[in-house]
């Protein structure tokens, strides 16, 4: 049977410890949503507009992944030698604004260009 994507993203579940943790989906898993996810879930959900700058952590990224299919979130802190918090920021505006996609596997989460396949 087929269900269709919900539209009150993100959903929320309490875990063993009681504590609510937000889940996606991924075929037949929910899987717990990265950080980036989530903020990106809150930005969707407000009225907010997306402004974003293009400095030189946005840059490398979509130089990287113009020759890389894809990027982790400790990759790209690695390689464009920035804090974590700085990699956050600069991957929720880009997924937010879908220009990237998040894309899941059983090593992780990694980030992509977004494309019309994606």
């Amino acid at each position: 049977m087929y269900v269709p994507p919900g539209s009150n993203k993100p959903y929320f579940a309490k875990d063993e410890n009681d504590k609510w943790m937000v889940y996606i989906r991924k075929d037949d898993e929910n899987l717990l949503a990265n950080k980036v996810l989530v903020e990106v879930f809150k930005r969707q959900k407000s009225q907010k507009a997306n402004i974003i700058r293009y400095d030189l952590p946005e840059k490398f990224l979509l130089e990287y992944l113009s020759n890389h299919e894809t990027i982790s979130f400790g990759q790209f802190c690695r390689l464009a030698k920035i804090p974590p918090y700085i990699a956050e920021r600069v991957l929720v505006n880009l997924v937010s604004i879908n220009m990237i996609v998040v894309k899941h596997n059983s090593k992780g989460d990694y980030f992509a260009l977004k494309t019309s396949q994606a």
